[in-house]
């Protein structure tokens, strides 16, 4: 068993609807591409506490299951940064 798997199964979302769990990820998809910097940040500081307490898995284990991620987060925030200033 892949360790993923072991969080899905301790997870206190495995109880959920499929379909309910696929909409709340396309609508938090769409929010993350579609909205400003600041509204994405926004919404990681919110949900990193939740998934920490949905999931059972401590901060320290979910940065580090995410950090290829969060590179390329804080590379979009620089890019867009740049842009900004170039305007």
């Amino acid at each position: 068993m892949l360790e993923i798997d072991h969080y899905a199964y301790q997870s206190r979302w495995r109880t959920v609807n499929p379909l309910a769990k696929g909409i709340g990820f396309i609508s938090l998809l769409l929010i993350a591409f579609c909205s400003t910097t600041l509204i994405q940040v926004v919404v990681l500081l919110v949900l990193a506490p939740i998934t920490c307490y949905n999931s059972h898995i401590g901060l320290k284990k979910i940065l580090s299951m995410a950090v290829y991620t969060f590179r390329f987060f804080i590379s979009e925030c620089h890019r867009n940064l740049i842009v900004f200033c170039l305007e």
